[in-house]
């Protein structure tokens, strides 16, 4: 089902602050499966322009979700939480299906 892996980001990161040093470009009109799993309760954003941010899910300490976002081609996604202060991510990972 899944034709690639767009990105991976893990570690702390800071309120507000784009997970991805770069815009992850969509090459064709699909879905991304977005595997996130923080170490703290946070509330997580992301973009599909690369500057309007929207609200994505709300997550628990440690629960592992998986969001599907359906994307047209020439998108660029980019993921920030806006919760409290920085958090660790244990795990994020995002696959793309056309």
């Amino acid at each position: 089902m899944v034709d690639l892996v767009l990105g991976s980001a893990s570690g702390e990161k800071a309120t507000g602050a784009d997970w991805f040093a770069t815009d992850l470009a969509i090459p064709y009109a699909g879905t991304c499966e977005l595997h996130i799993c923080p170490a703290s309760a946070m509330t997580l954003e992301y973009t599909i322009d690369g500057t309007n941010y929207a609200k994505g899910a709300s997550f628990a300490a440690g629960e592992g979700k998986v969001l599907y976002l359906p994307l047209e081609a020439g998108s660029v996604l980019n993921l920030r939480q806006s919760s409290g202060g920085s958090i660790t991510i244990t795990w994020c990972k995002v696959f793309y299906d056309q």
